[in-house]
């Protein structure tokens, strides 16, 4: 995606201001990522991984036939989402791109 963004930069709106709008686009992105990181990752990493073995509430339910099953007081987080996302937002990007050079060899 980033060889394609670079060059409809350059395309759109020519050499002169690739430098600077590309400086902007990529400084707005790290800080985006960094703003976003926290949020994302609090909602994915769950809570199993608070619970200590030795304590009282164990993330494990102990032993027998169930002993590797996770306890239902903890929350074995939400990556399968969050992977799902990212892969949708990746192809809508990708898709973006397909049209917008479909666009492009119409003129």
């Amino acid at each position: 995606l980033y060889p394609c963004f670079f060059s409809s930069v350059a395309v759109l709106f020519g050499f002169k201001n690739f430098g600077a709008l590309s400086g902007i686009v990529v400084a707005v992105s790290g800080i985006s990522f960094l703003v976003l990181a926290v949020p994302v990752s609090a909602f994915a990493i769950g809570t199993c991984h608070l619970l200590s073995i030795d304590s009282e509430e164990s993330a494990y339910y102990g032993n027998g036939d169930n002993a590797n099953e996770l306890s239902p007081s903890c929350l074995s987080g939400r990556w399968k989402s969050l992977h799902t996302f990212q892969f949708a937002s990746l192809a809508l990007l990708i898709a973006m791109q397909l049209f917008y050079r479909r666009d492009d060899s119409e003129d």
